[in-house]
């Protein structure tokens, strides 16, 4: 039959590794995972611009309370 070799957990080393011979790991389902992944990524995006802006708000106020001129545009 064919399929997965069963093994006698007492079985010597040997006889162990050869009946695992060719076998590969399980690998889990990737999909789920990457998707998880590009969630934060985007989470992350997100959140970069909205720090940026509130950054750029922060500056433009001291600027104005300390009488300064505003910044000129980054470039």
């Amino acid at each position: 039959t064919g399929g997965t070799p069963v093994v006698d957990a007492g079985a010597p080393p040997a006889e162990v590794a050869a009946a695992m011979e060719g076998l590969a790991p399980a690998q889990p389902d990737a999909a789920p995972v990457e998707a998880a992944w590009t969630g934060w990524q985007e989470e992350i995006s997100l959140a970069a611009g909205r720090f940026e802006r509130e950054r750029d708000a922060l500056l433009a106020s001291l600027r104005s309370l300390a009488g300064l001129p505003p910044a000129p545009p980054p470039g």
